[in-house]
């Protein structure tokens, strides 16, 4: 089985929160202190190593809020719900050997339509109070062990759940599985530790490691549960054998510490009635020797203990162990849940980890997933090769400091964006996850946005305000990926700014396709004011047009494109494609190609200055109306020039003779970084920066601000 949902209501920063899981990778990203330890924690309350019968609370583990008097109140009481289902193979679901061990009859309160958690939003107190008698609605029945197998197995999801009250010092806990079927809740007060372990299996893995935690032998974990498995199911021979050396050793043990031995003996038995006083290096119980066992780790020569070995070293092997447990000895339902497992990696080591937590999920079959992850990170690495769906980021309200969560839904757009969002995920684009702010453009301007931030200092913002005010500067590689990249956004509740090239405006395809909250566009210098978005951007795609298609060719740039020294002269080549297009004389995929060459080397670039030097006034001054209102409602701003190559002054363009778009942006940001500028001069000298830095304010004050 596998976690599907996690309900948390008044734990910790958690006010009200319900996750989303899948099978295989899941992955929580979040700010410090937004609260991603919290949800690990309320999980590994319900289905951790640690029976919540043994569990110790305190007031600091309910919900805080302030009253109207700004007094602070903490919640009577938190609840959290992990509800399991059957993963692609139902046959392999539980732990049989651990259902068998469940050998007691069950008692069940069946309620008909009585969810755990309620439309309000809390736990239904039904799952709390009881007294064993019918009421209208729950009925009560006993049911024998050899009947819970099948039970389990037709439920369409278990759920556990915990729910602990308070009242001063004193803290009640309620724990419980329940079992849906259809509209029928079978509900099982209080949860036998082998039905559970029978459910699913689990390792928490805090972002402070510690192998003495995570590696204890006792009872009830999984690591001395694969120790004991592996001792009783090993030859009787071998263990005879260690039991002789185990007596040789204690004897050489008692000659070796005799002098200590017998300088005490005669006191200490005086002293407690006790009859003798001997050291053991090893336990005297054949049968217990498998819990003296300690893992040594041999790093370059010098093997030591693995608490003594770095914190990336010990994930690796506590990880390796638990998946040879899942594999070999638990073989259902297991749960790895790990925080920040990039922690004191470097680089290509948490590219190692990262690949041998995909390797645990899948086992020895990479077609489906055996196990489940659930982890925390502030790395990019551990986003790769995660659907975006299997992503949440968590966040903390700047007002009540309440920690919520958002998603991606597998639904509408999604399949739409499938492939796109693979690519995201996969590159360094999947930063705006981390962001708070995302200024998406079309080339360059990836690399000298950073730059034109640092000349805001003198408007009293900070050094490196972008990373001050966690906003990313993310090149979404061509217009036509706006729209994937805005729908990302929007779903995860994250701001973002478009700085779009003035060609967005021309066709108007990709403009039209961005989904908007409005479908209006507000022009408060417009008699009407108000505007139906499309119409008004379809007007103005068309009037763009009708006046381009008008300028006059310049075949320079396309013969510089084409020309070689066996070609025909740029001109006539292009009447001759020109004609053949019109009489139809080529088929459709060259004619598409043909107007996509003239588009782009044909016609002179258009622009709001060039629309005035043709006496465009008019329009001019509407479509400034509206570009001012695409920014101000759309958070999109259309570059006025035309593309950043028309942003660089004649000093920038005299370093960047020669040079490719991006390579100039590149260009012009190492010599910023390398102070190979003359001495006194800016990026501003080499780059008309006004209109990219009012979008870089308005980010930040944003940022400084948040609604």
């Amino acid at each position: 089985m596998y976690i599907n949902k996690v309900q948390i209501r008044n734990f910790r920063s958690i006010k009200s929160m319900d996750l989303n899981f899948h099978e295989g990778k899941n992955v929580i990203v979040g700010k410090n202190n937004s609260g991603k330890s919290n949800i690990i924690k309320a999980i590994d309350l319900v289905i951790g190593e640690k029976y919540p019968t043994y569990l110790t609370f305190q007031k600091d583990d309910f919900h805080a809020e302030k009253d109207d008097t700004g007094n602070i109140q903490y919640a009577d009481s938190f609840t959290v719900v992990v509800e399991l289902k059957h993963g692609e193979v139902r046959a392999s679901a539980f732990n049989e050997g651990e259902l068998l061990k469940y050998t007691r009859n069950i008692v069940f309160y069946t309620f008909v339509d009585v969810p755990i958690i309620n439309d309000s939003g809390d736990i239904d107190e039904r799952y709390l109070y009881y007294d064993g008698r019918e009421y209208p609605g729950i009925s009560v029945n006993w049911k024998k062990a050899d009947l819970i197998s099948p039970l389990l197995y037709s439920a369409d999801s278990i759920s556990i759940f915990l729910h602990v009250q308070h009242n001063e010092d004193e803290f009640l806990n309620n724990y419980g599985i329940v079992i849906k079927k259809d509209n029928s809740y079978d509900f099982i007060y209080g949860v036998n530790k082998y039905l559970r372990d029978a459910l699913i299996t689990s390792v928490i893995i805090p972002a402070v490691r510690s192998p003495y935690s995570n590696l204890k032998i006792n009872n009830y974990s999984w690591y001395s549960k694969m120790l004991k498995e592996r001792w009783y199911s090993s030859d009787d021979t071998l263990r005879h054998e260690l039991e002789e050396l185990n007596h040789s050793v204690r004897e050489k043990a008692n000659e070796i510490f005799s002098p200590c031995i017998n300088g005490i003996t005669s006191q200490v038995c005086n002293t407690i009635n006790a009859t003798s006083v001997n050291f053991q290096l090893m336990t005297k119980h054949t049968n217990e020797m498998y819990r003296t066992a300690s893992i040594y780790v041999d790093d370059c020569g010098f093997e030591t203990t693995l608490d003594h070995k770095g914190t990336g070293t010990q994930s690796t092997v506590i990880i390796s162990l638990f998946a040879h447990y899942c594999k070999m000895i638990h073989k259902s339902g297991s749960l790895l849940a790990i925080e920040e497992p990039e922690c004191y990696l470097h680089p290509h080591a948490r590219r190692s980890l990262s690949s041998s937590l995909d390797d645990f999920i899948h086992g020895d079959d990479r077609g489906k997933p055996d196990n489940q992850i659930i982890l925390t990170t502030h790395s990019t690495e551990f986003l790769k090769n995660t659907p975006v769906e299997n992503i949440q980021v968590v966040r903390k309200d700047p007002k009540t400091g309440e920690s919520i969560i958002v998603g991606v839904p597998n639904e509408g757009d999604y399949k739409q964006y499938n492939q796109k969002l693979e690519k995201i995920i996969n590159s360094k684009s999947s930063e705006l996850f981390f962001a708070d702010a995302v200024i998406l453009v079309e080339g360059g301007e990836e690399y000298l946005l950073p730059l034109i931030a640092d000349l805001e200092k003198e408007s009293g913002y900070p050094e490196n305000p972008l990373d001050k005010y966690n906003i990313s500067v993310i090149n979404v590689g061509g217009k036509s990926n706006f729209s994937v990249y805005i729908w990302l956004l929007t779903q995860l509740g994250i701001r973002y700014y478009v700085i779009a090239d003035f060609d967005y405006l021309h066709g108007g395809k990709e403009l039209l396709s961005l989904k908007s909250d409005d479908a209006t566009l507000y022009l408060p210098s417009t008699e009407s004011k108000v505007y139906d978005r499309s119409d008004l951007l379809n007007a103005l795609s068309s009037k763009i047009s009708t006046i381009s298609s008008k300028l006059p060719q310049n075949c320079g740039s396309l013969k510089r494109s084409v020309s070689n020294s066996q070609s025909l002269d740029a001109k006539a080549f292009c009447d001759a494609i020109e004609t053949a297009c019109l009489t139809g004389e080529v088929g459709d995929d060259l004619k598409n190609i043909w107007e996509y060459l003239k588009q782009k080397h044909l016609k002179q670039k258009m622009s709001l200055s060039l629309l005035r030097s043709l006496g465009e006034d008019k329009f001019s001054d509407s479509l400034e109306d509206i570009l001012d209102a695409l920014f101000q409602q759309e958070h999109i701003y259309i570059l006025r020039k035309g593309e950043l190559e028309d942003y660089y002054t004649p000093a920038g363009l005299a370093i960047l003779t020669g040079k490719g778009k991006e390579i100039k942006a590149i260009g012009i940001a190492d010599a910023v970084y390398d102070n190979l500028f003359e001495e006194g001069n800016t990026i501003a000298d080499y780059l008309d920066v006004t209109e990219y830095a009012l979008v870089i304010k308005q980010t930040i004050d944003d940022c400084k601000n948040p609604t």
